[in-house]
């Protein structure tokens, strides 16, 4: 099964780790009213969705390491 998540572990454990302290932060964040005037209440889950895809499609078509031109 290992092998078959090659290329994804990374991407599998940052999500693991991120969203327990992230929930917090984010429900805090979401509540103010400034970020409510940009994104609101009931398009929130949706806006949180496309950051984490749009962050995994970057991770996938990242072929460098970070601070490396090629």
């Amino acid at each position: 099964m290992m092998t078959r998540l090659k290329g994804w572990r990374t991407v599998l454990v940052n999500l693991l780790f991120a969203m327990l302290p992230l929930f917090e932060v984010v429900v805090q964040v979401a509540n103010l009213t400034e970020f409510e005037a940009l994104v609101p209440t009931q398009y929130l889950p949706y806006y949180a969705l496309a950051v984490v895809l749009a962050n995994m499609w970057l991770r996938r078509i990242t072929t460098t390491p970070l601070g490396k031109s090629q």
